[in-house]
C-alpha cells in the first residue's frame, strides 16, 4: 500500500509541475460534492490523482476490513490459493492494492472494469 500511494503521490506532483496552477485547475476542497462528479471530471489526470490522494486511506482501510473479514471466514484462502476479483466501477484499483496488501501469498486475478480511463 506504501508503495501505491508514494507513486501515486509522485504522478500527482509530476502533473503539478506540468500545470498552470489556478483556483479552477485543482479545486480539491470541493471535489468532495455528493453526486457532484461528471465525466469530465473524472478524466482529467489532475482531478484523479487529488480524488485518490483524499480518498484513498479511507477507501483503502475500508477494503482492507473487508477482504480480513473474507480471509477469516476462509481460512484456506491465504495459503497460496487463487482469488479472483471482478471489480466494477474500480477507479484508481484501491481494492486491489488493498487485496495485494491482505492476502500476501495468494495469486490475486483482477479485472477491474470503469467507464473512465484511470
Amino acid at each position: 500500500m506504501e508503495e501505491y500511494l508514494s507513486g501515486l503521490e509522485d504522478g500527482f506532483f509530476d502533473l503539478l509541475k506540468k500545470t498552470a496552477l489556478t483556483y479552477q485547475t485543482c479545486p480539491i476542497r470541493n471535489m468532495a460534492q455528493p453526486c457532484g462528479f461528471t465525466a469530465s471530471q473524472y478524466s482529467n489526470n489532475i482531478f484523479q490523482k487529488a480524488y485518490l490522494l483524499k480518498y484513498v486511506h479511507a477507501y483503502g482501510l475500508d477494503y482492507k476490513n473487508l477482504y480480513q473479514k473474507l480471509k477469516n471466514l476462509s481460512p484456506t484462502l491465504n495459503q497460496g490459493s487463487v482469488l479472483n476479483i471482478l471489480s466494477i466501477g474500480c477507479g484508481g484499483g484501491i481494492d486491489l492494492a488493498a487485496a495485494k496488501v491482505v492476502f500476501d501469498n495468494v495469486n490475486v486475478v483482477y479485472v477491474g472494469v470503469d467507464a473512465i480511463d484511470w
